[in-house]
């Protein structure tokens, strides 16, 4: 049965709608939260996969064409995994972005302490509280400070007697 431009029209304005409206997404996300966490549910949509797949590579056509799209992704890739120098430098320049919020001399701080399981929330308030010149290091070091004077009196105090 075919649908008619005004039918498809009129259905898509409604998905926009609906998808416009933050208590239809959000309970639209809960249920499926919900629906993928039942093992049927996920293997029957893990074998709906599995067979639309199939149907895929059964039409020489589409076969084709899927074959063709890999080939130009892998073409796109194959010479940058082949020169490592251009590898490498697109490595550092995604972790410069990355890390922008971080001093390169900082970088090893943030690999320990990530490997640590630090959020990056906390890493950025140790890492910037190390950074001379921000509010982070100023603060830490009246917060030192203050410590200090205090273990002094409080040793002075001790001594008195």
């Amino acid at each position: 049965m075919a649908r008619t431009p005004e039918q498809i029209e009129r259905n898509r304005e409604l998905c926009r709608r609906l998808s416009a409206d933050p208590a239809v997404v959000a309970k639209r996300t809960a249920r499926m939260v919900e629906t993928v966490k039942e093992p049927e549910i996920k293997e029957r949509h893990r074998e709906a996969c599995r067979k639309g797949k199939a149907r895929q590579k059964a039409d020489p056509k589409k076969l084709k064409e899927m074959k063709l799209s890999g080939q130009r992704v892998g073409e796109l890739n194959f010479w940058k995994s082949i020169d490592e120098q251009r590898r490498l430098e697109e490595i550092e320049k995604r972790r410069a972005a990355n890390l922008s919020w971080c001093p390169r001399e900082f970088w090893s701080l943030n690999k320990q302490l990530k490997a640590s399981k630090f959020t990056l929330e906390e890493r950025k308030q140790i890492i910037l509280s190390e950074v001379k010149g921000t509010q982070q290091h100023a603060r830490r070091q009246i917060e030192n400070m203050a410590i200090a004077q205090k273990m002094r009196a409080e040793r002075e105090a001790a001594q008195k007697y």
